[in-house]
């Protein structure tokens, strides 16, 4: 079973957190026991997100499990992430690890702040490609919809997540996992 990680933190975008989560949730549906999706928080507070929906992590990042695989959305809360020394340390153990991070939108940000994007291939939402790159010299842009460098993975925005999800779940669970997956949510994907 493949343990994924969504971090969650206040201000983030509903659809980077939901979108990616509703992939892994209904590949554990159509496969049952590929997937084990968590809710993690700096702490267990309950937090709202950037259009007042309100998230309850389900444990803390100290207490976080082992992870094969964490989601970092975006959204303006990214500006307080990616400033939050808890976070950032969480994101560069979990990739020391040998977990793959990802981000979504503006989430890479984030793991550019924890320094995992430096010499990297990376991607972002379009409106933010000259800011992603003023901020972080070191990033190879490309403009895709999403693109994995290494044990890192990023996604343009809001419904890339999706695509991104998709393919991380072809790649962990088959193929034909991700095409049923897909097919449950009427998402035209082909892999």
């Amino acid at each position: 079973m493949t343990t994924v990680g969504f971090l969650a933190f206040p201000r983030m975008e509903e659809l980077d957190f939901v979108g990616p989560y509703e992939v892994f949730g209904m590949a554990e549906e159509v496969c049952p026991g590929s997937f084990r999706p968590r809710v993690l928080g700096a702490d267990l507070s309950p937090l709202r997100a950037y259009h007042g929906l309100r998230i309850l992590p389900e444990t803390s990042l100290e207490e976080a499990p082992k992870l094969d695989l964490l989601l970092v959305p975006g959204g303006d809360g990214r500006k307080e992430a990616s400033r939050d020394p808890v976070v950032l340390d969480f994101l560069r153990r979990t990739a020391r690890s040998g977990a793959l991070v990802a981000s979504v939108c503006t989430g890479a940000f984030v793991l550019a702040a924890a320094g995992l994007l430096e010499g990297k291939e990376a991607t972002t939402h379009h409106h933010f490609y000259d800011e992603l790159l003023g901020t972080f010299p070191g990033i190879r842009l490309v403009k895709r919809r999403w693109v994995r460098d290494g044990n890192v993975a990023t996604a343009g925005g809001v419904t890339c997540g999706v695509d991104l999800s998709l393919a991380l779940v072809a790649e962990l669970a088959g193929r034909e996992t991700a095409l049923r997956c897909a097919e449950a949510l009427q998402y035209p994907w082909e892999g």
